[in-house]
């Protein structure tokens, strides 16, 4: 279990505490509640879970995708991690088909894009797959090392998201929100389209924080070669943002 866990960058003898850590502590522990019993490490329960899940992906990928839940962030979840290393060409194949259709909700979508994430990881995937993005709530997803070129994320929620070592070379991010959204300076941004800018409000330039938007607009002209049109937020729209 501990070797799923942990990364790949991690020493070997920092790997072997690590798994006699876990094996000298006993498996169970007093629950919560009276005559109830629990795992003494998280990451055993979520490895057997982990299997169950395996089943059901095969059965409901969309239905999995929901029952997950709302994940913090998705991929540094040992659940998914676990689930992830024990997919084979058939689970990944029902993930794929749940992703390309309309008909899982946001929870679900997220989840099931992570897990992908996890699982495949070629640069050219998404783009391979024709997963539409555009509309969809993508806050907090980690996009890392993934060909982005020319796709539409119109209108998507972006808040938090992160794009490392992208490339998002004539990507269209017209209409999409951008709230501590994280670009590294290795992600290409040539020719990416952000239209008006009315819903960008701050970004993460590797460590630097651009929140005021003359600054966001600078970054973005100068990024992509792109000279938007600025269009100020009607009083509404701002009043909202802050």
């Amino acid at each position: 279990y501990a070797q799923v866990v942990l990364r790949e960058n991690v020493p070997q003898d920092k790997q072997d505490n690590a798994l006699l850590t876990l094996l000298q502590f006993p498996l169970f522990k007093a629950g919560a509640a009276a005559g109830r019993i629990q795992f003494t490490h998280e990451i055993v329960a979520e490895a057997l879970a982990a299997r169950n899940y395996l089943k059901c992906l095969a059965r409901d990928a969309t239905s999995t995708g929901r029952r997950l839940g709302s994940l913090p962030d998705p991929l540094d979840s040992t659940l998914l991690r676990h689930l992830a290393s024990r997919m084979g060409a058939g689970e990944v194949d029902q993930v794929s088909i749940a992703l390309i259709s309309s008909d899982q909700g946001d929870t679900a979508f997220r989840n099931l894009l992570s897990l992908l994430f996890l699982a495949r990881p070629e640069k050219d995937l998404l783009k391979r797959l024709a997963i539409r993005f555009e509309s969809r709530d993508l806050a907090g997803i980690r996009f890392e090392k993934r060909d982005l070129s020319s796709l539409s994320f119109r209108n998507a929620n972006l808040a938090n998201a992160v794009f490392q070592e992208c490339d998002c070379r004539n990507t269209l991010f017209e209409g999409a929100q951008f709230s501590e959204t994280h670009f590294d300076n290795a992600t290409k941004l040539d020719g990416a389209h952000f239209a008006d800018l009315n819903r960008v409000q701050s970004l993460y330039v590797g460590r630097k924080w651009l929140g005021d938007r003359k600054a966001v607009i600078e970054w973005l002209e100068q990024t992509t070669g792109r000279i938007e049109k600025k269009v100020d937020a009607c009083p509404t729209a701002l009043q909202l943002r802050h």
